[in-house]
Order: structure tokens, then C-alpha cells, then sequence
């Protein structure tokens, strides 16, 4: 009977073990607990209420040198609101990003479907608080961009590009403004 108990005990310990293993934290995840996100603009639709955000990776040093920008969806249209990542057409011509400037106090990136309206992201401290902002010439004065609004058609393959409306506060005036940018045919 001692023997079945010490058998039994034997058994549970190894089985609750193997369920208890230590987790080794790698170096990435390590950095990923520390990232936090920071909003620098949506682009919102015509066709639909979903937005693509576009938001800021920081780390203890400013912005996170291997992901700087976090790209997603917020689908409105779903049960319940929820996010996905962009799927590998709307990264490669529509939503995506090309990063050309990487440091710890901005990020340089365009819009793929804006290939000619680079984008700064700049971090901001005051005081305690970081901040970021994204920075582009709209009607040619620098301004800190709050929205980019697609007006389109429903289109085989994909959907035709009427205009575009990039809205942001200019720098000099403090002053709301919108530069409309209609697509070459």
C-alpha cells in the first residue's frame, strides 16, 4: 500500500512538472513586453466604416528600431469591433508602409498608395511624457496629420481611388487644413 501512495505521489508530481515548466524569455520577447503604442493617424473610407491605424512602436529608447510603425485594421463592420492585420495586397499597394529613415527619435515612412508625401514620425518629450506625432507638408506647410480620407468606387479588382483627403493642424498657422490629392488617370 506504501508503495502504491509513493507510486501515486510520484506520478502526479512528474505529471504537474511537466505542465509547470520554467519559460525562457528570449530577447525578443523580452522587448516586445516593453513596446508601448502610440496613435499617429487613421485612414478612414468611403466604402465602409472600417479604418486602417497607423501607430508608433516605442521602447525605453524612443521608437523601436525593428518595428517602428504598427499597421492594423479596426473592423467596424464585424460582430463586435475587432483588429486584423493588412493582408499582403493592401500592404504591398494600398495600406502598407515603406520605412526609409529609422532612428530613436523619428521614422521617415510613406504610404505605398502615397508614394510622393513622405511621412516623419517624431517623438516629443516633455517633461515625463513621450509624445509622437506624424509630420507632412500639407498645401505645402508642414503640419501634424489627423486623418487621411479615401473616396472610392467599387471596382473589379479592387476598388478605384476617386481622391484623397490628408487633414492635419499646419505648424505655422495652428490652423486645420486639407489638401486634396485626386489620383492620375
Amino acid at each position: 500500500m506504501k508503495n502504491l501512495v509513493v507510486g501515486f505521489l510520484l506520478v502526479s508530481l512528474l505529471t504537474v512538472s511537466a505542465f509547470c515548466k520554467e519559460k525562457k524569455i528570449s530577447p525578443e520577447s523580452e522587448s516586445a513586453d516593453e513596446i508601448s503604442y502610440q496613435r499617429l493617424f487613421t485612414i478612414t473610407r468611403s466604402l465602409n466604416a472600417n479604418q486602417v491605424v497607423y501607430e508608433a512602436a516605442l521602447d525605453k529608447d524612443g521608437f523601436s528600431i525593428k518595428n517602428p510603425i504598427k499597421v492594423y485594421w479596426i473592423m467596424y463592420g464585424k460582430k463586435g469591433t475587432t483588429t486584423e492585420p493588412l493582408n499582403t495586397i493592401e500592404k504591398k499597394i494600398g495600406y502598407g508602409i515603406a520605412i526609409t529613415t529609422v532612428t530613436a527619435n523619428e521614422v521617415v515612412f510613406n504610404v505605398k498608395s502615397l508614394p510622393e508625401n513622405p511621412i516623419k514620425a517624431a517623438l516629443i518629450r516633455d517633461k515625463e511624457e513621450i509624445k509622437v506625432r506624424a509630420l507632412m507638408d500639407i498645401n505645402g506647410e508642414e503640419s501634424v496629420v489627423s486623418q487621411i480620407y479615401i473616396e472610392s468606387k467599387s471596382a473589379f479588382p479592387l476598388p478605384k481611388v476617386v481622391y484623397i483627403d490628408i487633414t492635419g493642424v499646419s505648424l505655422k498657422t495652428n490652423k486645420e487644413q486639407t489638401e486634396r490629392i485626386i489620383p492620375k488617370k
